[in-house]
C-alpha cells in the first residue's frame, strides 16, 4: 500500500470533497447577518469558526507536516470581522484549499512518519493529518447545526444516497 497516496485521497474525501461542500451549503443559506451572530454567549458564529478551521488546517498540515511558513493568530479566529463576507470566507477556503493540495503533492511517508511539537502537542506527521480531518468534521458539524437553527431546513447532505444499502 502506497500510505502517502492513501492519506493524500482521504484527507481530499473527508476535507474537500465532503466538509467544503457541506460548509458552502450552509454558507448559501445563511444570511450575512447570521454569519457573525449566535444564539447565546457560549456559541461561536459560523464565521469564525471557518475561520478557525482555516487556521488550524494551515498550523497543522502546512505548517506543521509540510514546515511552510504559516503564522497563526488563534485568538483573532474567534473574534467576529463584520467586514467579512460570505464571499471573502469561500475565497479564503479556495485559497487554503489550494495551498494544502499543493504541499500534499509532496507528501512522502517521512512526512508521515515524522515526529513534530504543534500547538504544545507531541504528534507525527500523519496523526497531525488525522487531526485536521477530525477538527474539519466537528466542525462542520456546528455549521450545520446552527444553519439548521437559523434557517429550520433539512440540509440534505444524504438526499442522493440509499443510507440503507
Amino acid at each position: 500500500m502506497n500510505w502517502p497516496d492513501s492519506i493524500k485521497k482521504e484527507f481530499e474525501l473527508r476535507v474537500f470533497q465532503e466538509s467544503y461542500p457541506r460548509i458552502e451549503k450552509c454558507l448559501s443559506t445563511i444570511s450575512n447577518d447570521q454569519l457573525w451572530s449566535v444564539p447565546n454567549e457560549n456559541m461561536v458564529p459560523i464565521g469564525c469558526l471557518i475561520k478557525h478551521l482555516l487556521g488550524n488546517a494551515q498550523q497543522w498540515v502546512h505548517a506543521g507536516v509540510f514546515a511552510q511558513e504559516y503564522q497563526r493568530n488563534r485568538n483573532a479566529e474567534f473574534v467576529p470581522e463584520l467586514s467579512l463576507t460570505k464571499e471573502d470566507l469561500l475565497n479564503e477556503m479556495v485559497e487554503v484549499r489550494e495551498k494544502i493540495s499543493n504541499a500534499f503533492e509532496l507528501l512522502s511517508e517521512a512526512h508521515l512518519s515524522r515526529d513534530l511539537i504543534i500547538q504544545g502537542f507531541e504528534t507525527t506527521g500523519i496523526s497531525a493529518i488525522i487531526h485536521v480531518i477530525e477538527h474539519f468534521s466537528y466542525h462542520t458539524g456546528q455549521i450545520s447545526l446552527l444553519t439548521k437553527m437559523y434557517q429550520n431546513i433539512d440540509l440534505g447532505y444524504y438526499d442522493n444516497h440509499d443510507l440503507d444499502v
